[in-house]
């Protein structure tokens, strides 16, 4: 009867005390550790556990509920197995990173204490060396590291060895965000460097394809559309990224006039010699019944216009992405993306169709965490009829950082093997911060320009990656006059280092 009893009751809760310091070396409480971890433009409201990201997984992956006891220090988790942390996390130099706890690699049990600054670097020193590790043997083009790597990792060993012998708490933690800081740029070396050798490696030109975003929906792109075109050419980009958007009266291209001024902006890309993705993009974010229909319509006839022009689809944006007043299911997104697969391999095989996802774990709406929704999502039938699966990051929203290889490598294993496309990049563009800092707390053009740069070459050595980073070009590398940006010479630079 008490054994009967205990099966029946609600499962245990089981937690850790967790304490950390602030970079002058206060302890801090918990609403202190809240505003330390919390976004530049986070008002008060937005200061609470369950803003934080904090999430939690068994050792295996599996997710766990998470809690935070409000006013307190004390992190939970459902269930009796041992439990690993992931929040976002400010590194000093470097920016804010979804940083893991995982405790000595282990996991937590009920009742451990955790200085979270201290479990921070040991978890990531784990991480950088496991990392290390993947890219020599199981990547490839398999990494050999640089001199400036093996610098920086060796400085990152002896910063936390120093951190490791302090016994005071509060220097133990101001060290150790010092070797958190060391083992950070130490990835970053390493993640661009071995980018640079998978772009020159002579297997590159038959996989790698990297591009910008064009939308000719956006105001003046038709009258200016020469120009425009001519820096899209001179960009040095060889993919453009195009997105199909029917006129309101005719979203499914039914009738022939809607194709009109498409047929004239792909014959004239394919002049410049660009390859293009098309990208079959609601006129209405939100997916009824009718529309899964519909979705299906149009991507047929799309894919039937240009058939011989455009081999490659995408046929859903952020699958797994915000809501944004949207009042549609997953469910019917998910159905809705399948058919319009489906539509788009009926008409050719041989066509590639591409699922956008949004990469993003903690900062992410419940269930809607790459991992979790591809759970979610596979055993309904994503998957099918999918060849590629196109990644964008959003940093100031959803800091990934030195969590990226963790990610991609459980991508990389629960995937069936699709191609992964690095596919867009946001930053604020305003000139005050909204957002999670990078690079330093107050800094916004900086950081865009060392995120371009960064990814561009980083995601080209990423398992079964075919490069990517469609940056938006009108807005982004062109101003709304149509004269070239601060990014655009920086992009063309970047590109053009990549094929040295």
């Amino acid at each position: 009867m008490l054994l009967l009893a205990f099966l029946l009751s609600p499962l245990h809760a089981a937690s850790v005390d967790v304490s950390a310091y602030d970079p002058s070396g206060k302890k801090m409480d918990a609403p202190a550790l809240l505003r330390r971890i919390a976004p530049a433009d986070a008002g008060q409201q937005d200061l609470s556990p369950a803003r934080s990201g904090l999430r939690a997984c068994a050792p295996s992956g599996r997710a766990l509920q998470a809690g935070w006891e409000k006013g307190s220090m004390r992190w939970t988790w459902s269930g009796s197995e041992r439990a690993v942390f992931s929040l976002p996390w400010p590194v000093d130099g470097e920016g804010f990173s979804t940083i893991s706890f995982d405790g000595e690699g282990e996991g937590y049990v009920d009742g451990q204490t955790v200085l979270l600054n201290e479990h921070a670097a040991k978890t990531a020193w784990r991480g950088l060396r496991a990392a290390l590790d993947a890219r020599k043997k199981k990547f490839a083009p398999p990494y050999a590291p640089g001199r400036k790597f093996q610098t920086l990792f060796e400085k990152a060993k002896a910063d936390l060895f120093a951190a490791k012998a302090a016994p005071a708490p509060a220097d133990r933690a101001r060290l150790c965000d010092k070797a958190l800081g060391s083992i950070a740029a130490a990835w970053q070396e390493m993640s661009f460097e071995h980018g640079l050798q998978s772009a020159r490696h002579p297997s590159a030109g038959k996989r790698l394809r990297n591009g910008l975003t064009l939308d000719p929906s956006l105001d003046d792109f038709w009258a200016d559309r020469g120009r425009v075109l001519d820096k899209l050419s001179d960009s040095g980009a060889g993919w453009v990224r195009l997105l199909f958007k029917g006129p309101e009266s005719d979203p499914a291209f039914a009738q022939a006039s809607s194709f009109s001024l498409y047929d004239e902006l792909v014959k004239d890309l394919k002049k410049r010699g660009m390859e293009v993705l098309g990208v079959l993009a609601s006129t209405s974010a939100r997916v009824s019944e009718d529309g899964v229909s519909m979705e299906a319509a149009r991507a047929a006839a799309l894919a039937r216009r240009y058939r011989q022009e455009i081999r490659s689809w995408e046929v859903a944006e952020e699958l797994n992405g915000p809501d944004e007043g949207r009042g549609d299911s997953q469910q019917l997104r998910l159905s809705a993306a399948l058919s319009a697969a489906a539509a788009v391999k009926a008409e050719d095989p041989g066509l590639e169709t591409v699922f956008g996802l949004r990469a993003w774990e903690g900062t992410a709406l419940s269930g809607r965490s790459l991992l979790d929704w591809l759970a979610w999502a596979e055993p309904r039938g994503f998957g099918k009829d999918a060849d590629a699966v196109l990644l964008s990051l959003h940093p100031e929203e959803d800091p990934l950082g030195i969590f990226w290889d963790s990610l991609l490598l459980r991508l990389d294993a629960i995937l069936p093997p699709k191609t992964l496309i690095f596919g867009r990049l946001s930053f604020p563009q305003e000139k005050t911060l909204r957002g999670y800092w990078w690079l330093e707390p107050g800094m916004v053009e900086e950081p865009r320009k060392d995120l371009l740069i960064f990814n561009s070459g980083a995601f080209c050595a990423m398992p079964r990656s075919s490069g990517g980073l469609f940056f938006p070009l009108q807005g982004q590398l062109l101003d709304p006059d149509g004269k070239t940006s601060g990014l655009y010479p920086l992009y063309r630079g970047t590109l053009k280092r990549l094929r040295r």
